[in-house]
């Protein structure tokens, strides 16, 4: 890679113009800056962002954390996130943990490594060690959690997922569906555990007893519902007429095993999912789910990264809560 010596030899000018020229700063003459310039350009020269940041400037860079940017519902909330900070000419730094929390811990480290302007983690893993969070706190940088962390005060945003698992249990309850299976998602994720909540919560508003089965241990993948509903959906007794899944993902997975076990949805087994990821639409029968308008949550942290950054502060002391909302489809049949 071409640096600033490189340019220096190759336009005839000191190291000192080149940088002053690169930097556009003043005292440069308009022939020297525009050679200089000819050559950087023709040489794809690259500003070492870690030695700006080193020299105390910003580094234009922003640190994103996800559990899996595999999943649609992380690369919709990243490209929000994008969208709201590349007008100012930021640079997202996304790391994908894969629900480990080893490499959520050293994604962090890494981070902070690359002296990022500030961070962001989406759905962190449930650990009761969390020192590596502090890393950003040492180093006086902003950083936004999705999803609020205990015992941080961190500036986060959050979701109503009990009131999400609530609204999707009721929905099927109202459709006149008892038996009811929820799909949780992995055991280490609060949104599971919320979810399930609710999902409790509309079950006993509503006169029904939550059996055994009616908890499915699943996961968050299309594979782990296609998995979970196979084995389900083949029971010859206590086969629920609906399944509540943890994610949309896991509501593809269902419908594959259900097409595969040559059953009908919604006419043998209503679902709905979690998330309206764009597929959800799409699907046939378009899928029934709940979700939160995620690409427009990942553009109000985006904004919000953008405030705190331009403040100089490590925090805003903001904090928001989104509600969500059921998109009423047709994979949910009247019973």
């Amino acid at each position: 890679m071409i640096t600033m010596n490189d340019i220096a030899r190759l336009s005839g000018y000191s190291r000192v113009t080149v940088s002053a020229a690169l930097r556009n700063k003043p005292g440069v003459s308009e022939k020297a800056r525009a050679r200089i310039l000819e050559v950087a350009q023709e040489h794809h020269y690259v500003q070492d962002q870690i030695a700006v940041s080193l020299r105390g400037k910003p580094s234009k860079l922003i640190g994103v954390v996800v559990r899996d940017i595999g999943n649609p519902y992380f690369t919709h909330m990243v490209e929000g996130i994008e969208n709201a900070v590349a007008p100012d000419g930021f640079t997202l730094l996304t790391i994908s943990t894969h629900e480990d929390l080893q490499r959520e811990i050293q994604a962090v480290r890494t981070l902070a490594a690359y002296r990022v302007d500030g961070l962001i983690l989406c759905s962190l893993t449930r650990s009761a060690d969390q020192r590596h969070l502090e890393i950003f706190g040492r180093m006086e940088r902003p950083m936004i959690t999705v999803e609020r962390i205990q015992d941080h005060q961190f500036d986060c945003i959050d979701f109503q997922n009990v009131q999400g698992g609530y609204i999707a249990t009721t929905h099927l309850i109202e459709k006149g569906h008892q038996d009811i299976c929820y799909f949780a998602g992995p055991s280490n994720l609060k949104a599971s555990a919320d979810r399930f909540a609710g999902f409790l919560q509309a079950l006993s508003e509503h006169g029904i007893q939550c059996q055994d089965w009616m908890r499915v241990e699943c996961g968050s993948s299309s594979l782990d519902g296609f998995h979970s509903g196979f084995d389900v959906l083949r029971r010859q007794e206590k086969r629920p007429t609906a399944i509540f899944c943890f994610s949309d993902l896991v509501a593809i997975g269902v419908y594959k095993a259900a097409q595969q076990l040559r059953l009908h949805i919604p006419q043998d087994v209503s679902i709905v999912g979690f998330d309206d990821i764009d597929l959800a639409s799409v699907l046939g029968p378009a899928l029934t789910t709940v979700g939160y308008g995620i690409r427009n949550v990942g553009r109000l942290v985006g904004e919000q990264m953008l405030q705190t950054i331009g403040s100089g502060r490590r925090t805003s002391g903001w904090s928001q809560i989104i509600k969500p909302r059921l998109f009423e489809r047709d994979s949910v049949q009247k019973i």
